[in-house]
Parts: structure tokens; C-alpha cells; sequence
């Protein structure tokens, strides 16, 4: 790689390396070896070295995506509902929360509906396996209107990422929102009292 090009790579590894620290997957010891301006000084062979090192850490880095990803995904959505309250991910001890302060809170100390929601989302993003059918029902009988809202977008941003399928039977029209090309109807015939 060119000198333009290993700075190029190395920043964005320095970029992806921070990701990881941030969200709890690598450690805040994980300390970057160079610095990026000297590259200007390495002659051919140190280039070449150079070069090795970034294409083996970005292979190494990269099988951490789909992880991280999953993780992004299940605090971005944790953090944006839970009010006064901050959920992180800690290699030593898991899911942590916090609280504004940061103190620590005892999971158990979440309410039943952010209680059902954190599991909720922990089993979508990791439990289930790929080209998996999952069934969901009534989902708006733990969540407020405002979770319900979110819950359709968050779900399909979570199929995304994982690649399962959904079905979901609810009678909240806040769950379907504006989505209305996802739903099918059940009516009862009236004749033989079954669902049609």
C-alpha cells in the first residue's frame, strides 16, 4: 500500500478499535502501536510490513462486525427508551446499567415492561438463529405507546441484521403504525364463526 493508503487504513482501524472499546468488546488497554505520521518516514520494506499489519487486523477486527453490529443495535434501541437509566456492555460483567450519575443499578432493579423489553431484544439479536420463524404475540400488552410506536421499526432493523423471519399478531394500531403493507387482517366469517 501506498503511504496515503496506510494512513487511510490505519485510521479507520484506530476508528473501528474505538467502536469496539466503546461498546465493551475489546478493552480500554487495547492501545494503538503506531502513529500514523511517521508513516511518511518508512522506507519499502517497512511499507510492506506495514501493509501486512493492516490487512491482518482488519481481518482480525472484522470478525467482530456482525457482533458489534448486534450489540449497536441492542443498546442504541436499550438507551433511546430507557429514561434516566443507561444500559452498556462490560467484558467483566456483562449488561451493566447505570444510573444519570453513574451509579450502578442491579438489573432487577429495571422496571417489569424495561425488564421485558432488554429480553425482548437480547434474544431477537443473539438467541435466534438465522432462517428462524418467530412468533410474537401481542407484544403492546408489556410496552407503552411510545415503546409500541418504535417496536415495528426496531423489529425490522433487527431482521435485518440477523436475517429471520416475523410473524406478529397484535391489535395495536401503534404497533402497525404506517406499515400497513405488512398487515393481514384475520375477520370472522360470520356464517361458521371462523377465522377467514
Amino acid at each position: 500500500l501506498s503511504v496515503e493508503d496506510l494512513k487511510s487504513r490505519m485510521q479507520e482501524l484506530e476508528q473501528k478499535r474505538q467502536k469496539l472499546k466503546r461498546i465493551g468488546l475489546i478493552g480500554a488497554d487495547a492501545a494503538y502501536p503506531f502513529n500514523v505520521e511517521t508513516l511518511e518516514k518508512v522506507d519499502a520494506a517497512q511499507r510492506s510490513v506495514m501493509t501486512l499489519y493492516v490487512n491482518d487486523t482488519a481481518k482480525k477486527l472484522g470478525v467482530l462486525d456482525d457482533l458489534a453490529r448486534r450489540i449497536e443495535i441492542l443498546l442504541e434501541n436499550i438507551n433511546q427508551k430507557f429514561k434516566h437509566k443507561t444500559i452498556q456492555i462490560s467484558r467483566d460483567r456483562g449488561l451493566t446499567a447505570r444510573t444519570p450519575d453513574g451509579k450502578p443499578l442491579e438489573l432487577e432493579a429495571l422496571s417489569s415492561g424495561e425488564q421485558h423489553e432488554l429480553v425482548l431484544l437480547y434474544d431477537l439479536l443473539f438467541r435466534v438463529k438465522a432462517n428462524t420463524l418467530v412468533l410474537i404475540d401481542e407484544p403492546e400488552l408489556s410496552l407503552h405507546v411510545t415503546w409500541q410506536k418504535s417496536f415495528l421499526p426496531d423489529l425490522l432493523e433487527i431482521v435485518a441484521a440477523t436475517n429471520f423471519d416475523v410473524l406478529l399478531a397484535t391489535h395495536s394500531p401503534f404497533i402497525v403504525g404506517d406499515r400497513n403493507d405488512l398487515m393481514v387482517p384475520l375477520r370472522v366469517d360470520p356464517l361458521n364463526r371462523e377465522l377467514a
